[in-house]
Parts: C-alpha cells; structure tokens; sequence
C-alpha cells in the first residue's frame, strides 16, 4: 500500500467510506495493531479529485484512557486527490478515527470513523 515507507503491507486491509455535504473521504488502513499506513482518497460530489484540502486526523480508543492518546495524525498531500500518513495503534480493540479536511476557503469537514483493530 505505501511502499518504500518501512510498513510492511498487510492482507488485513479495511476500506470505509464516507460522504458529507458532497464531500466522499475513503479510507484505508490495515487492522493490525501497530504502525499502520492509511490512504484517504477526496472526491467531491461529481466525483472529481480534491487535491488542495488539508488532511489530518485523531485517533482515539475512547473506551479506556491510554497515555499518549488521543493522537493527532497529519497526512501528506499525494496527487489526485490521495493523502497519506500512518496511524499507530497500540493494541486490538475498537478505535475512534476522526478526519479533518479543511479546505483552501476554510470550510471543515469532521468525518468520524470506527475501526476495529485486531490479530488475526
């Protein structure tokens, strides 16, 4: 999935996506724990890239309080509306991912994801 960046790719792969106000964000992110890549695609309502937004993200397991947590995720810009970063989950259970795209005016878009992580 990214490549060359130390991570290695896993077949527990996740993909979930999401619109608000006609904004698609799909995600993608292995379910292991551990450092993990995830790729958010942007696409606006007529299904077009969205390559100028800023991406970041909170990861949280809102059901226990961990030190280090909630982390903030920042995302690189890629092209063609993809953004990439890595999240560092530190052990299985469900996992609260919040995504921040703000974009080039200023207008934000919270998308709130759930992910269970898990060894298999």
């Amino acid at each position: 999935m990214l490549a060359g960046c130390g991570v290695k790719a896993s077949s527990n792969a996740i993909t979930l996506k999401k619109t608000v106000n006609g904004l698609a964000a799909t995600l993608t992110t292995n379910t292991q724990p551990g450092i993990n890549p995830v790729v958010v695609l942007l696409t606006d309502q007529n299904g077009k890239p969205v390559s100028d937004a800023l991406v970041s993200g909170t990861l949280n397991m809102s059901e226990m309080v961990m030190e280090g947590y909630p982390k903030e995720i920042k995302f690189n810009r890629e092209e063609n509306g993809k953004y990439s970063g890595l999240l560092q989950v530190s052990m299985e259970g469900i996992w609260h991912f919040d995504l921040k795209i703000t974009s080039p005016k200023g207008t934000v878009q919270d998308i709130p994801y759930v992910i269970t992580f898990q060894v298999k």
